[in-house]
């Protein structure tokens, strides 16, 4: 197969949009960690210094916000590329969270920590399962690092697990 020059340099003109265009998305993705990371800065907040019965005052809005938020720039995301696999992490995430629901009223953790720690390994596994599909490996060590954390803070440092 012959190719001619300019039928190269086109092609990979084509490419290098293509490559700009890819990494522009990639970065865009970024802003779902930045979402969520501030839900549950708040709500964790909110876990430290509010009264028991008051938290859900911060956790209701905060969690609304986030997943609005991220339906919004979901369907962003959606519009710009070519691929199935974001509505097939929505509905995964729609699918886990039911089953966090279910495995939450089966297992009843004994505490408000324990639900907390909880809750967050159950969507850091959810992040992993993600950054493992898309082959995205700062997101597997960002959950990676963030469960770690979670961990070490329950175990080791839990007067001050929520901050």
């Amino acid at each position: 197969m012959n190719v001619s020059p300019e039928e190269a340099r086109a092609s990979l003109v084509t490419i290098r949009q293509t490559q700009t265009q890819m990494k522009k998305l990639v970065g865009i993705t970024g802003y779902f960690s930045i979402i969520w990371g501030l839900v549950w800065f708040l709500g964790l907040l909110g876990n430290q210094y509010l009264p028991e019965q008051d938290v859900w005052l911060i956790w209701a809005p905060a969690v609304t916000v986030g997943w609005i938020l991220s339906a919004i720039l979901g369907i962003h995301l959606g519009k710009q590329t070519r691929t199935s696999s974001g509505s097939r992490i929505a509905f995964f995430f729609l699918a886990l969270g039911g089953f966090a629901v279910l495995w939450f009223v089966v297992m009843q953790p004994a505490s408000w920590k324990q639900d907390a720690l909880f809750i967050m390994t159950v969507f850091i596994f959810g992040g992993m399962v993600v950054g493992i599909i898309e082959r995205a490996l700062p997101l597997i060590m960002y959950t990676l690092f963030m469960a770690a954390l979670l961990v070490i803070g329950y175990y080791l440092v839990p007067v001050y697990f929520c901050l």
